[in-house]
């Protein structure tokens, strides 16, 4: 009988066992995943959560994620002994470690493994290095078993000694027991041990020659079991009243290897026969291939402090049970529950399931039964196998198959009624369902090609014009309101009953726009708030009544915004459906959870309203199944603080060095200045569900605030400068929830030793040493250097004061060269003309043109000596009390004059006709002149001065003011000084630098003050105020008079001759003359247009512009000038290769070696200085006019303007020399001059005709006035005389010719001269 029941027990074992429902979903890692073997022969969990395994190659830490493997190092006396992992076991911050060959402790703090010793019964000490076989940590205790039998207990660190029960015993396996007691299994049967009092406290005898592989005491049953590995059966013992061990007859697994309680019950793994409950009800199976545990084959078990199963297996590598995986039940072709895994639609209604499938027609699945019932087109009267939607009333199941119509299932007779959707004019198919909706009133919705109504009772469809033609995918009934969503065109609200819309909203909408117009799907939570997926845009919720819009993307926890299927629990969490994953939306913080595969969600594609809510339970249909949960199960612990662990810092710089953070809490990290590129690695022992949890982090002195990183568990700095840093890390709870509570690692970066600070304080006394000597050695040569610097600076000032004196009379002495020039050439044309013919005939122009230079002569002269004074202080006054008002009056007409040549507008505003004031005449003058020349100079043409006198009690003002070019506010002050001239590339000047600075002491003399105000390019203001001084009134004598110069002549002596210049019919070539100086340009046209068609310009633009469109055949140009100097033009000119073949002289007062290396670098053909003969001038443009190229060659350059070839030229002057022999023969007539031209009448007319313009009679008139001009210049003032000269026999008529041509009378003409 015995053995009977024996043979039944065994039986009863080795039978198939049932899967326990709570262990049918296991968590598999292997070597794929980074653990260093799929053998795992021990379990244990340090004093921080994380997960040790020992494994056949090497020690692993796991933290949820990821996998840190310690393997032994023939090169590092501190790494792991042995690769070959027997056990492990964690005490406090102690790691205990068993391998093949030995016993080590590891250390958190420095990240090594140390051998430990036992004391020898001689007092030696010998290192651990035997196979272990167990290791029970007791109280406090830590007892080791080797393989060799002997027991050890620790004495203090890493030191053991030999556990002496005063009885020589053979130990096989120890464990721990209750009330701090232990077990052990020996060769002569089981003890019960007291580690305290060191002694036996309880033994049953038996005899066992077979190592046992597991010792364990189980408090769910109060027994000991003794497993003995494949193949052999498993014993059971208890401690009896009298607290001795009796054996017990109950069933238990054989081939046992471990043994742990895991809630209230009692599991065995076993060596091939899988994973044995041992509870109330007795014993039952999980194998491995009823379940997802990866091997049957089970080396360890354990239970952590979350009470989730660890399952360590041969071969298989490790298994994880918890009961988050049970939270989702599966229905699926594996599990036999479908006959299809493409979900579309399902309802529950009384344990049933009524499941759509997209290609395999309709399921029926009974839940309390576990029955399941299929119809497809191949066993049943249904009209498709696409079945996408689904609705259940009390008698049918109504069911929309996607191309073939709506379908009704009797759900008491199990037949089917087809039903084709009415044909819809233009469109391909009707048929094509997508939804399928019960009113409620008796009617089935249809969203297909169009909206469909259809009712139940009559069985008869009805088009919703109003609501298609929408391309509608989607429609909810919310009381009196239809929601309809469209791909294309938004969302709409009708009216349930008119079935107008009510609302529309849609991307371009004004009112509400929405992001996109492609909306795949929509939901109405309890909230009255509209939630829409936008087709790859992400989803919206709408409020109602606010209009406002809120997006949901990734920053939310919405990984995948390809939303499908909505529904919402009790709790007002929403269960949200996508392409890849479900999510729980938390209403509180906005944010979602995932849950994918690591969740046991063995599919995580779902499909499009494959969703279904009856009562606690949820149901979501996806290409791999349905899946249906309880969402009150689903729930984490509200309390749990993830906290952060650093784990290591790991150097990025040549060093690649890692530095150990684990275990302990970390000191000051310090790293030298060239480790400041680092990546800090931290975790978080959350196992079960470590994709929930996210990560902030900041550095504190660096960063300026928290940096979400999501689930990354490092974070890498570089280039941190030397300081001392503060990094932060906190991690999120499951539930998205942030703690307070963060993580802190104190990093000090040092600086280099030249930057400490004992280094920089000894280059701060090295620094001060240096100062000080050098200080004393200034000191030292002061006196020696200072005395030299004296004398340099006397030198130096010396020499600046002799180059401004030697600058003031080179300008002085350009100054007087062009006066003498106008002096000089007409009296040499006087000369030259007159020679040898008596009294000469002087005009006007040229006596008040000598007169006008020879003051201006003076006036220079003068300036010269009035500044000698100044410099030697001998400068005096000769004050006058006159008519400040009548004084300058009088000066104006000069003024006007000059500002004519500019078109400048000059304007005199005295406050009063009369202000008498004490001054110096002459003074006052060049005070006036000096001023208003300034104001010239810089004002441009078309401007505007203006010289005003006002009058207080206490002084007289004088201002004159202009709209310049201004100047700057640093030089207002300096321009006063003497020899200080403003450079300014605008305007051209020819100042000398005394100017202003003998006016200012001009003023101080009359005790008076000068000032100025400007602003660039808005002109300047200068202002004279001039003390009003007591007076006595004394009439003036004669002798004290000043003298004037008459108005009349002034006017003569300014006036140029504004008739227009008249020209020789017969001058072969083209002259321009470029000179600022009005005078020389009339004199040197006055002496050379007889010969030469005369153009003139008063600067080198105006001349520039003249050259490109009359091209002269010569060119005479002055060196300065305004708005373009001398140099620039040549420089333009030669530039241009239609005008570089033009000769050019200057003729300048500059007489420097240095300026004229300019002007030949710049293109000049000549450089003649003033003054200069008329004769040598004219032999220049002679022999420059001899080197230039044919006319021809010009013009085919050029075609702007007509030139003469050298034959038209000899023709000219023939013609010239003819008309001269003739001129005053006022019968000489067209025949006459054809035959002295030696040609005839008509051929002289076209030659003249084409050269010229005009008609022989008009050449030969115009050649007449020409010299009638002439006659006038050189003095001739009998009219009759000259038209008698000229051949004119009639007076009147040669009065009209000469006022046609120079635009008055020849009286008037006279009269300018």
């Amino acid at each position: 009988m015995k053995n009977l029941k024996r043979i039944i027990f065994i039986l009863l074992i080795i039978l198939p066992l049932h899967v326990f429902a709570g262990y049918e979903h296991f968590k598999l890692w292997d070597m794929s995943d980074g653990l260093s073997n799929n053998t795992v022969k021990s379990i244990t969990q340090d004093h921080l959560g994380f997960i040790w395994l020992g494994t056949f190659n090497g020690l692993c830490k796991f933290d949820g994620v990821d996998f840190t493997i310690f393997r032994h190092d023939s090169q590092d006396s501190l790494s792991i002994i042995n690769n070959y992992v027997e056990v492990v076991a964690s005490l406090g911050d102690e790691l205990w470690v068993g391998t093949e060959r030995g016993l080590n402790l590891y250390s958190y703090k420095e990240n090594n493994f140390r051998l430990c010793e036992w004391n020898l019964p001689t007092g030696e000490r010998q290192g651990i290095t035997e196979s272990i076989k167990n290791i029970v940590v007791n109280q406090g205790k830590v007892f080791v078993l080797t393989f060799s039998h002997e027991l050890l207990v620790r004495k203090e660190g890493c030191v053991f000694e030999p556990c002496d029960y005063k009885k020589n015993i053979e130990w096989l396996s120890i464990s721990s027991y209750k009330e701090g007691l232990l077990i052990g299994h020996a060769t002569d049967g089981l003890y019960v041990i007291d580690p305290d009092k060191m002694r036996i406290r309880a033994h049953f005898p038996f005899d066992s020659k077979v190592l046992s592989d597991c010792l364990y005491y189980s408090a769910n049953k109060d027994m000991i079991f003794l497993g003995f590995g494949i193949g052999y059966p498993s014993l059971a013992f208890r401690t009896n009243k009298e607290n001795s061990l009796e054996k017990l007859e109950v069933r238990i697994p054989s081939s046992v290897k471990t043994i742990v309680d895991y809630k209230d019950e009692t599991l065995f793994g076993t060596d091939g026969n899988g994973l044995i409950v041992f509870n109330e009800e007795g014993c039952s199976g999980i194998s491995s291939g009823e379940s997802d545990m990866s091997s049957d084959a089970i080396y360890s078990l354990f239970v952590d402090r979350g009470q989730n199963l660890w399952i360590g297996t041969y071969r298989g590598g490790l298994n994880a049970s918890s009961e988050h995986y049970d939270w989702f039940k599966s229905f699926c072709v594996h599990n036999k529950k479908l006959s299809y895994n493409m979900v579309t639609a399902v309802i529950s209604q009384k344990e049933r399931l009524y499941v759509g499938l997209d290609g395999g027609g309709l399921n029926i699945y009974d839940v309390k039964n576990d029955q399941l019932l299929k119809y497809t087109t191949h066993n049943s009267g249904i009209s498709g196998d696409n079945l996408l939607s689904l609705s259940v009333d009390e008698e049918f199941a109504w069911l929309g198959i996607y191309g073939k119509g709506l379908s009704r299932y009797s759900l008491s007779g199990h037949t089917f009624k087809n039903y084709v959707l009415p044909p819809v004019k233009d469109k391909e198919s009707a048929n094509r369902i997508w939804q399928i909706k019960d009113d409620g009133e008796g009617n089935i919705w249809i969203i297909a090609e169009d909206v469909y109504c259809f009712h139940k009772k009559n069985e008869t469809f009805t088009i919703v014009d109003n609501l298609s033609n929408l391309n509608a995918l989607n429609i909810i009934f919310e009381e009196d309101a239809i929601w309809l969503c469209t791909m294309g065109y938004g969302l709409y609200k009708f009216d349930r009953k008119t079935k107008e819309p009510l609302e529309h909203y849609f991307k371009e909408s004004e009112k509400t726009p929405i992001p996109g117009n492609m909306i795949r799907y929509m939901f109405i939570d309890s909230r009255n708030q509209v939630w829409f997926s936008v087709e790859y845009a992400g989803l919206y919720k709408l409020d109602q009544s606010s209009g406002e819009i809120t997006p949901y993307r990734i920053e939310s926890g919405l990984t995948d915004t390809n939303v499908v299927g909505m529904l919402e629990d009790k709790s007002g969490y929403l269960w949200v459906s996508t392409y890849n994953g479900l999510f729980r939306y938390n209403p509180v913080n906005g944010k979602f959870i995932r849950f994918g595969k690591e969740d046991n969600l063995t599919s995580t594609q779902f499909n499009y309203n494959a969703c279904f809510q009856e009562g606690d339970t949820m149901y979501f249909g996806s290409t791999g199944g349905l899946f249906s949960f309880k969402p009150e199960d689903i729930k984490y612990d509200s309390e749990q603080v993830n906290h952060v662990y650093f784990t290591n810092l790991e150097l990025l710089n040549h060093e690649n060095k890692n530095v150990s953070l684990y275990g302990m809490q970390p000191e000051n990290i310090h790293l030298s200045y060239d480790q400041n590129f680092f990546t800090i690695h931290f975790s978080t022992p959350e196992l079960i569900s470590p994709d929930k949890v996210q990560f902030s982090c900041y550095m504190k002195n660096f960063e300026n605030g928290w940096s979400e990183i999501s689930h990354a568990r490092q974070v890498s700095y570089t280039n941190i400068p030397p300081g001392e840093y503060y990094f932060y890390v906190k991690a999120s709870g499951n539930e998205g929830q942030w703690t307070d509570k963060a993580s802190c690692l104190k990093i000090i970066i040092t600086p280099p030793w030249w930057k400490t600070t004992w280094a920089l304080f000894l280059w701060g006394i090295l620094i001060l040493g240096l100062i000080i000597f050098i200080f004393w050695l200034y000191r030292h040569e002061l006196n020696i250097k200072h005395l030299v610097h004296l004398n340099e600076i006397e030198k130096k000032a010396a020499k600046n004061i002799n180059e401004a004196k030697l600058s003031f009379y080179t300008n002085i002495t350009h100054e007087l060269r062009t006066p003498i020039f106008l002096i000089t050439s007409p009296l040499e044309e006087l000369l030259t003309s007159r020679e040898g013919r008596g009294p000469v005939s002087v005009p006007k122009s040229f006596l008040v043109g000598m007169y006008r230079n020879a003051m201006k002569l003076n006036k220079l002269i003068s300036r010269i000596i009035d500044f000698r004074k100044l410099e030697s202080g001998k400068l005096k006054l000769e004050p006058q009390s006159l008519n400040l008002v009548a004084f300058c009056k009088d000066l104006t007409v000069d003024y006007e004059a000059l500002c004519q040549q500019k078109n400048i507008i000059f304007h005199f505003l005295p406050s009063r006709t009369s202000i008498r004031v004490e001054f110096d005449p002459e003074k006052m003058e060049i005070l006036l002149s000096n001023l208003i020349s300034n104001a010239f100079k810089y004002t441009p043409e078309g401007g505007k001065i203006v010289l005003s006198i006002d009058e207080t009690d206490e002084k007289v003002t004088l201002v004159v003011e202009d709209n310049g070019i201004g100047i700057k506010k640093e030089f207002q002050d300096a321009i006063f000084e003497r020899f200080f001239q403003v450079e300014n590339t605008e305007i051209f000047s020819t100042g000398d630098g005394i100017g202003l600075s003998f006016v200012k002491h001009l003023v101080e003399l009359h005790d008076g003050t000068i000032r100025v105000e400007s602003e660039p390019n808005r002109g300047a203001k200068f202002i004279v105020e001039l003390p009003q001084k007591e007076r006595v009134d004394k009439p003036v004598s004669s002798e004290e008079e000043i003298i004037f110069v008459p108005k009349s002549e002034k006017e003569n002596a300014y006036m140029s001759v504004a008739a227009e210049s008249a020209s020789s019919p017969t001058a072969p070539h083209t002259l321009l003359i470029i000179d600022d100086e009005s005078e020389i340009l009339d004199m040197l046209e006055r002496f050379l247009n007889g010969d030469f068609k005369i153009l003139k310009a008063s600067n080198g633009m105006d001349g520039l512009s003249l050259v490109q469109t009359a091209l002269p055949d010569i060119i005479i140009c002055d060196v300065m000038m305004p708005k373009m100097s001398g140099t620039d033009f040549l420089q333009l000119m030669k530039g241009d290769k239609k005008l570089a073949h033009i000769p050019v002289i200057m003729l300048t007062a500059k007489t420097s070696e240095e300026d004229q290396m300019v002007a030949f670098d710049c293109g000049a053909d000549a450089y003649l200085t003033k003054p200069i003969s008329l004769k040598y001038l004219r032999k220049r443009i002679d022999q420059l006019l001899a080197r230039v190229e044919s006319a021809e060659m010009v013009n085919s350059l050029v075609k702007t303007e007509k030139k003469y070839s050298k034959e038209e030229q000899k023709f000219l002057l023939k013609c010239r020399e003819v008309i001269d022999n003739n001129l005053n023969n006022s019968s000489f007539e067209i025949m006459a001059f054809a035959e002295h031209m030696g040609m005839s009448h008509s051929t002289l007319y076209r030659k003249i005709k084409g050269m010229t313009g005009m008609t022989v009679v008009e050449f030969i008139n115009e050649y007449r006035l020409f010299k009638a001009v002439q006659y006038f210049k050189e003095g001739e003032t009998n009219i009759g005389t000259v038209c008698a000269k000229c051949g004119f026999n009639d007076v009147k008529h040669f009065r009209d010719l000469f006022k046609r041509k120079m635009n008055m009378t020849p009286k008037q003409y006279v009269l300018s001269l």
